[in-house]
């Protein structure tokens, strides 16, 4: 699992203090960021990708692996879909970021996905305010203007779409989809 950390604040590192995202390495050799999906959230996520890849050089979107491949034809603008979920087989040098909403079908897709040996990534842009004692598992997906207050952790593969707010001592569970604008209050429980 790798963790792309983009800016969590406004406020300069020296002045926030360390919690566990800061303390994600993020490796140089990553190249090819592929999107799974390419639906509504992926091509949304693609426009995320392309403002991360900004600030940092030498990574390149590898495209979109979607079942439907008629998926973007309306579109001109996007990276190609490059294998549908059963074909694709993994490289070394690719990264996914899952960007299925529904979670019982990114679920399926990310097990059958981890199973063929595929790495997934978790994306926090650049917007996102992450508190400190936060913990977030592996290929999460936090969105645009998300706030996640202090004291909570996130599941594996967690979508929290744009204007979240999670607030303290919540638990989200692996494989859920926050959609936009949700609040989930202090200790709240949303199971897997």
């Amino acid at each position: 699992m790798v963790c792309f950390l983009l800016e969590r604040s406004l406020l300069p590192l020296a002045k926030r203090k360390p919690n566990v995202v800061d303390q994600v390495a993020v490796p140089m050799n990553v190249k090819k960021l592929i999107i799974v999906g390419a639906g509504g959230l992926g091509r949304e996520v693609h426009f995320w990708l392309k403002d991360w890849m900004a600030h940092h050089p030498g990574h390149v979107i590898g495209g979109f692996l979607d079942d439907g491949s008629l998926s973007l034809n309306r579109f001109n603008h996007y990276a190609d879909i490059i294998s549908t979920i059963e074909d694709y087989q993994p490289k070394a040098d690719e990264f996914l970021l899952c960007a299925i909403g529904k979670p019982s079908d990114k679920k399926y897709v990310v097990e059958k996905l981890l199973a063929k040996g595929a790495q997934f990534f978790t994306l926090i842009h650049s917007t996102a305010i992450v508190g400190d004692n936060v913990k977030i598992g592996k290929g999460v997906l936090i969105c645009p203007y998300s706030v996640l207050s202090a004291d909570l952790e996130i599941g594996d593969f967690v979508t929290v779409n744009t204007l979240c707010t999670i607030s303290h001592d919540a638990y989200i569970g692996h494989f859920s989809t926050l959609s936009l604008h949700c609040d989930v209050t202090g200790g709240a429980i949303l199971e897997d």
